[in-house]
């Protein structure tokens, strides 16, 4: 009897430590929290390829350009937010942005092998 109540005030005193912690411990475990919500909340590349119907290539493509918005890069990982992806497969305008421009001045530049726009050879 005596080795049981010995555990039970071992294991008191042990929950008794964990409720005094300081409100730096405190605060830097309600951040711990806050930031496994925040990352439960983000999708990755693989995830926007399948709403979107492209290859992985091409999704990531997109991420580098920076066309997807809201999009976030974590050392060498994509997090796509879930709010974004629930907004593409609603057909909202504008997520994926247009690459219009940058295409139209690309095909204005001269390519190896290619002649020139107006049509001199280089």
């Amino acid at each position: 009897m005596d080795a049981h109540s010995t555990k039970r005030e071992a294991r008191k005193r042990k929950r008794n430590k964990r409720r005094k912690l300081s409100k730096a411990k405190l605060q830097a475990r309600a951040e711990a929290r806050a930031a496994k919500r925040r990352a439960a909340k983000m999708r990755t590349p693989e995830d926007l390829a399948g709403v979107l119907g492209t290859g992985r290539n091409q999704t990531y493509d997109l991420l580098n350009d920076g066309r997807v918005k809201g999009a976030i890069r974590v050392n060498h990982r994509w997090l796509i937010p879930d709010a974004i992806i629930e907004r593409i497969i609603a057909g909202e305008a504008g997520i994926i942005a247009e690459e219009r421009a940058r295409r139209r001045l690309s095909n204005s530049l001269p390519r190896r092998g290619r002649p020139a726009a107006s049509g001199e050879r280089g």
